[in-house]
Order: structure tokens, then C-alpha cells, then sequence
């Protein structure tokens, strides 16, 4: 699934934080951000942007998730379709996730998630961070 099209009609009207950084590099932290489920069967989308830019970060979590601490790995554990994980920078240049791993402690039925992730692209580019969200 496309986060364009994921995202169409989402606000950002989460709360919270999400960290990235590029190759170990400078940490930017997103504060305008979401955490919202597409429903059981489909899991949920986390995302961080800037306002009015596409620089943002988006990653999703598996189908069936729970409240309680879980590690996913990204694309094993997702089902298809899946939700692409990317990164898209503040040149316009979109990176997408070859493989990566996701720990996540959620709560209030999937409305508040606290954790980490870290995704590498196939050309070898490493993204990790961390968030803490709360659904809008």
C-alpha cells in the first residue's frame, strides 16, 4: 500500500513523537504525527511529517496486533498488501524499507504505542528511531 493513499484524508491529529535518523546521522524529530488502525485484519500506520512538506517517515505494525510489547520484523511478519515502510527527505527523495525490524509496546487497545524501529533499503541506506504516539 502506497502512504499517499494510506494517508489520504488522515489529519496528523495524533500526539507525540517520532525520531529519525539517517545512516547514524543528525536525529529529526517529528511532532506532527498519527498512530491509526485500518482494523484487525490490516494493522495500522504510524507516521511523522512536517507540515504542508512530504518530509515524513511512515511505518506500519502486523495484522492482529494486541496490546503488550511485540517485535515484528518487516516484511515477514506483514501480511500482503502491506503498508510500505519509507522515508521521504527534505530533498524530495522517498526510501523504501528492503527490511527492518519494529519493537513496539502498545496500550489502550492499540491507541498508544512506545518503542523502536529500524529499516535498511535495498542500496544499503540504515534509518532507525524511536516514538511515543497517541492516536488522535
Amino acid at each position: 500500500m502506497d502512504i499517499r493513499e494510506a494517508t489520504k484524508g488522515l489529519k496528523r491529529k495524533g500526539s507525540g513523537f517520532i525520531t529519525v535518523k539517517q545512516n547514524g546521522g543528525k536525529e529529526h524529530k517529528f511532532t506532527s504525527v498519527d498512530l491509526h488502525d485500518f482494523g484487525n485484519d490490516k494493522g495500522g500506520l504510524m507516521v511523522g511529517g512536517d507540515y504542508e512538506t512530504y518530509h515524513m517517515i511512515d511505518f506500519g505494525y502486523p495484522a492482529r496486533s494486541t496490546d503488550g510489547s511485540h517485535k515484528a520484523h518487516y516484511k515477514k511478519d506483514f501480511s500482503d498488501p502491506y503498508m510500505t515502510w519509507s522515508y521521504s527527505d527534505r530533498e524530495g527523495m522517498t526510501h523504501v524499507a528492503d527490511k527492518g525490524e519494529l519493537n513496539v509496546t502498545f496500550s489502550n487497545y492499540l491507541n498508544a504505542a512506545k518503542g523502536s524501529y529500524s529499516f535498511e533499503t535495498k542500496e544499503g541506506t540504515k534509518f532507525e528511531g524511536t516514538f511515543d504516539l497517541k492516536a488522535g
